[in-house]
């Protein structure tokens, strides 16, 4: 072997040598860059779970809320009821009221009532109808009361209702 054949060797033998280390180094470089990309996206992973237990938390509180809004919405409807049918107690204790203070006094019976707008909202005027055939208007003007007879004539209650109503010979039309 002559020495040209002998450098071409070596030079092989090295070049092969070197390609292996070469290849492992590439491969070790490639085998970091997927473990960290492996990583990256099991961090990715992670942090979506989070999120969407935080976003399902979530719905779930906005559920519970709604429920909460449900039931107070059917609460203040229970209420308001309630306080329709207190006031319509008191009413009809404050008409006996005036009845029996009538009587007391000697004054002529109170035979009917009339809600001459009907049931309504708030506190209603009523009309009362004596033994005698007349009607006293009974209505409030702040914290005033007043009786009032009614003769002939057209009216306009001051309730909150305001409705008109006729009185014609000592009925209500």
């Amino acid at each position: 072997m002559n020495f040209k054949t002998i450098a071409i060797m070596f030079a092989l033998l090295t070049l092969v040598s070197c390609g292996k280390d070469l290849r492992r180094a590439i491969g070790a470089d490639y085998n970091n860059k997927i473990r960290e990309i492996d990583n990256t996206i099991k961090d990715h992973e992670e942090r979506l779970k989070n999120l969407e237990s935080v976003v399902s938390q979530g719905v779930a509180d906005m559920a519970d809320i709604e429920a909460e809004l449900a039931n107070l919405a059917a609460g203040q409807t229970a209420l308001a009821t309630s306080l329709v049918s207190a006031q319509n107690t008191l009413q009809a204790q404050l008409n006996d009221a005036v009845s029996d203070i009538a009587v007391l006094k000697g004054y002529e019976n109170i035979v009917e009532f009339y809600d001459p707008c009907g049931d309504g909202a708030g506190y209603d005027e009523v009309i009362l109808k004596t033994s005698s055939g007349k009607l006293v208007a009974y209505f409030e003007v702040g914290n005033k009361r007043f009786l009032s007879l009614l003769t002939d004539g057209s009216y306009r209650t001051t309730d909150s209702q305001e409705c008109v109503f006729t009185v014609l010979n000592g009925e209500i039309l």
